[in-house]
């Protein structure tokens, strides 16, 4: 499993896991003390990285100026943080490598190329990405993956369609990726649509962590644009839009859980693979894994104590399964804050401060 952050506008909150846990191998800068914390980044002065109890004392800066560009993710055991960066110079997304107490970055991928969607291995060995083809540089990606200090790159896919959204198995042994439909790609007139092959309909596809054995798992007539395994492996949830589906690791049973009529965003599973907590509009839901029993988990009186201009993202569930945090927007945009929720809806409560989180034009 992967430990990360996933940001929104300069606000970063732990994905996967709400609260860290250290494995017991952990050794590096343990006086960092990153055990049960919420991880999340902010731009008071410059962007730093911080970490704050659950009950939203003790915040403390752990990275000075650290300037992800969006996704964020700790190594299994915690000691290195993987993220993506603009590079101003070639205005290209880069794939850095720092230690968790933001010492030694390394640049993963210097190809002048855009390199984004890391995911680590759940070994902590590797990481997939997608990065612009060389013969195409506007159009297509591939799917890559190369050691944790950057040697051994290979390219894992190689078709005439963008390729991405990399996310390993929690076994370490397949990946599965978003492509262009091939089937339509292959029965379609090159000619005709070679300057708009990203408007295929998105498809997931399978692979072993080698990229052999590549196979289709959905044939949606909508494009997928998410897909996430389950924590134990046996299941894919995905967005074909705009509703949530889920499938077994094979592409059998495909279910749609919701009819909102709403876009979804950031789906997250339970730890016990039983239940599923997402945003959908400007709300959050939690709804079974087989589709029933969908409860509005946040609206808008939930942070504000009345109806205002609220907005919630990237709810992600506590290790134990009895609380969710997430953040929330207020008076227009203007604060981002972070939240935590019992998972039956009870008891909000507010972490950080709008003034800490700003973000600025």
């Amino acid at each position: 499993m992967n430990y990360g952050l996933i940001a929104y506008k300069y606000v970063s909150i732990l994905k996967n896991f709400s609260f860290t846990s250290i494995p017991k191998d952990f050794k590096k800068n343990e006086n960092l003390n990153l055990k049960n914390k919420i991880i999340f980044t902010s731009n008071e002065d410059t962007i730093n990285l911080y970490k704050i109890d659950p009950d939203g004392k003790n915040k403390e800066k752990i990275i000075n100026s650290f300037v992800p560009y969006y996704e964020i993710f700790f190594t299994p055991n915690l000691d290195k943080i993987v993220f993506e960066k603009n590079n101003t110079i070639e205005s290209n997304k880069d794939i850095y490598v720092i230690n968790n107490d933001g010492s030694s970055s390394i640049n993963l991928i210097e190809n002048n190329l855009d390199s984004f969607d890391p995911d680590i291995s759940p070994n902590g060995k590797e990481i997939v990405f997608s990065s612009k083809k060389e013969e195409q540089k506007l159009i297509n990606t591939d799917i890559y993956k190369v050691n944790i200090d950057g040697t051994a790159l290979k390219k894992l896919t190689e078709y005439p369609l963008s390729e991405e959204k990399a996310k390993w198995s929690p076994d370490n042994k397949k990946i599965l990726f978003l492509s262009g439909d091939r089937d339509s790609f292959e029965k379609s007139d090159l000619n005709k649509i070679k300057d708009n092959l990203y408007d295929l309909p998105r498809q997931i596809y399978l692979m072993d962590s080698d990229g052999d054995n590549e196979i289709k798992l959905t044939n949606s007539s909508y494009s997928i644009k998410n897909a996430i395994w389950s924590r134990n492996g046996k299941y894919i949830l995905f967005i074909s839009v705009p509703e949530l589906y889920v499938m077994n690791n094979d592409g059998t049973n495909q279910i749609q859980l919701t009819n909102l009529k709403s876009p979804i965003y950031d789906p997250d599973w339970s730890p016990d693979n039983e239940k599923i907590v997402f945003q959908a509009g400007e709300d959050l839901y939690i709804i079974k894994r087989d589709g029933t029993n969908l409860i509005k988990l946040a609206d808008h009186e939930v942070t504000t104590g009345k109806n205002e201009n609220t907005f919630y993202f990237h709810p992600l569930w506590s290790p134990d399964g009895t609380k969710i945090i997430f953040t929330s927007s207020r008076w227009g945009g203007t604060y981002y804050d972070i939240y935590t929720i019992n998972s039956d809806g009870t008891d909000p409560k507010h972490i950080t401060n709008g003034e800490l989180v700003n973000w600025k034009n």
